[in-house]
């Protein structure tokens, strides 16, 4: 599943702590999340929170990339 952030400005650590709940939820189906677009004040947040996310997803910098990368 390709979650793009691109568009997203700010994310309070609420709406970050349920967007990792869901990726947990798709990595229990089997599946793998790519996100793309964390722009920086979004990686702080992830930060403060202690969220790591390099087991569970794959982050690319552009959507754009990520469609490459899955021949989309």
């Amino acid at each position: 599943m390709i979650i793009d952030l691109s568009g997203v400005a700010y994310m309070d650590t609420a709406v970050v702590g349920h967007l990792f709940r869901i990726v947990e939820g798709i990595a229990l189906l089997g599946c793998k999340a790519v996100l793309t677009g964390i722009r920086a004040e979004i990686a702080n947040t992830m930060i403060e929170m202690g969220i790591t996310i390099t087991e569970k997803v794959t982050t690319k910098g552009t959507l754009q990339q990520a469609l490459e990368d899955y021949g989309l």
